[in-house]
């Protein structure tokens, strides 16, 4: 497999995947600017083959508490000819050992039941398994949502088979498919967004999965959404939010909040996006202490990059900030943000070939640092649509969907650390 990104466009269904292909888009490129951080170390940690270890990693990672990063490759793995020449898809675990990192797959998709091009992230429950999707495949062909447990004792190879339980195949039934995004997990139950099966002639919905006497059952928490793809999270109230990177008043997309009312929940628009104030909100929302919520925007705003946004909750209202508005030479924000402890957030762009960033808060408001700037080579291109992770030394993770490895037309991806 040589060449396994020489056929594209690369089709999911009737879906063409936009989060893969953002580094083929003709953007203008990265410029210098000063607030290049000087004291990041950058290294990267794998560089994919487009074999069986895949590529296109555009999930990003996540870590568990020995400091093992895992997420998924889109394409590539073990795959049989149903999804040939690409591969279907692999999950992985990078494990620290000495002074490198070892990736092992430990799970490929086959494209049949068990589904096909993982995109989404992979999240980590407080037992120790994973949960994520699938964008195709599935007993209907319509996606999956599935668990990954490893090992009960400890592994003395790099083969040690994971348990992968599927908890549910989607059927476009109305109640969604295509699930992506990051999943949420609370009290047990499972949510998500999909990308179709909502009510027409919305092309999305916001979905829970409950154990359901050995087996799970979904339920359509709203159906009317257009492109949810960052994914949903809870305040203290048990209020859910996410954003749709369409519709809304000026079809430039809108942030949403859903609440709990009688059997049902109630769709609250908290900004329609107009394009002076951004739009296309790809990524989805983070949430400090306050309630405050924090996310990007993709294009436009007053520079005409995209823009970094906070909402503020006051008098039962929302009160919009614009935080950070980006150049169309430096922007493109298509992840969700990361948080720290002390409330600075870090976040991708996709213009040119990516960067990463911080902005810290200040007395006197936020100060905007490029830690990253990709060059497109071994280096990789364009982060991830699901941003970075932190580890609790300040550490950061994450994927670059292209660059590296030359056996893809555009690189087969990397993942990548910033240390301070």
């Amino acid at each position: 497999m040589t060449n396994p990104a020489n056929n594209a466009p690369f089709s999911v269904g009737s879906r063409i995947m936009p989060a893969v292909f953002a580094f083929l888009l003709p953007l203008a490129l990265m410029v210098a600017t000063s607030h290049v951080a000087q004291t990041q170390t950058f290294r990267v940690l794998h560089t994919f083959t487009g074999t069986n270890d895949g590529f296109a990693p555009i999930g990003g990672v996540s870590i568990d508490l020995s400091g093992n990063l895992y997420g998924s490759a889109t394409f590539g793995g073990d795959s049989p000819p149903i999804c040939a020449p690409l591969g279907c898809g692999i999950i992985f675990k990078l494990t620290h050992r000495g002074g490198g990192w070892i990736l092992q797959p430990v799970y490929s998709f086959q494209g049949g039941t068990d589904g096909a091009y993982p995109e989404a992230p992979v999240v980590r429950a407080e037992d120790g398994s994973f949960y994520s999707t699938t964008v195709d495949g599935g007993t209907f062909g319509f996606g999956t949502v599935f668990r990954l447990q490893p090992p009960a004792s400890a592994c003395k190879t790099s083969l040690c088979p994971w348990t992968k339980t599927q908890l549910y195949s989607f059927n476009n039934n109305g109640l969604g498919n295509a699930p992506i995004g990051a999943l949420l997990l609370s009290s047990g139950d499972v949510y998500g967004v999909s990308l179709g099966g909502g009510s027409p002639p919305a092309e999305g919905a916001v979905y829970e999965l409950t154990p359901d006497g050995g087996g799970w059952t979904e339920s359509t928490l709203n159906g009317s959404l257009d492109s949810p793809e960052g994914g949903v999270i809870f305040d203290r109230s048990g209020n859910l939010y996410g954003t749709c990177a369409t519709a809304g008043a000026h079809n430039d997309g809108f942030v949403y909040q859903l609440v709990p009312s009688g059997s049902g929940w109630t769709l609250n628009t908290l900004v329609a996006f107009d394009g002076s104030n951004g739009s296309r909100p790809w990524g989805g929302l983070v949430m400090d202490a306050s309630g405050n919520l924090f996310g990007t925007t993709s294009m436009n705003g007053p520079n005409d990059g995209g823009t970094v946004f906070e909402l503020t909750p006051q008098n039962g209202s929302w009160i919009f900030t614009t935080i950070y508005a980006f150049s169309a030479q430096e922007g493109q924000p298509l992840g969700t943000l990361t948080m720290d402890s002390q409330g600075d957030l870090y976040g991708t762009t996709n213009a040119g070939f990516g960067t990463v960033f911080e902005l810290t808060r200040g007395a006197d408001g936020w100060t905007y640092s490029v830690l990253h700037g990709f060059t497109g080579g071994l280096d990789g291109a364009n982060p991830s649509n699901a941003g970075v992770t932190l580890d609790s030394n300040g550490n950061i993770y994450g994927t670059a969907a292209g660059g590296g490895s030359s056996n893809c037309i555009e690189g087969c991806g990397v993942v990548f650390e910033i240390s301070p």
